[in-house]
């Protein structure tokens, strides 16, 4: 079961009071709102939390990194599903 976490603001609460009633139970069980960043290290491993949210990761985005990976992947996964994508392409 996946879950949204959401660090709760007064304005958020306030319309998750309106929304909650048109809302299915199995919905409402996915959220969980949380007071202090802190409460985060319950639902996500400390080394995968940023420090700023009492993590230990130091993680830093690098667009031009991530972006090289996300091409090289797409690279991969074309190269495999070719034919398929051959024989779905119209001509």
């Amino acid at each position: 079961m996946s879950i949204v976490l959401t660090i709760i603001l007064h304005h958020l609460q306030a319309f998750w009071k309106i929304l909650i009633p048109f809302v299915s139970k199995t919905t409402t069980k996915k959220f969980v709102f949380i007071k202090k960043p802190n409460e985060l290290l319950e639902y996500i491993p400390a080394d995968q939390l940023e420090r700023e949210f009492g993590g230990s990761s130091d993680f830093t985005y690098n667009h031009e990194e991530y972006f090289k990976m996300l091409f090289a992947e797409e690279d991969k996964w074309l190269a495999k599903n070719k034919r398929i994508i051959e024989q779905c392409s119209v001509k």
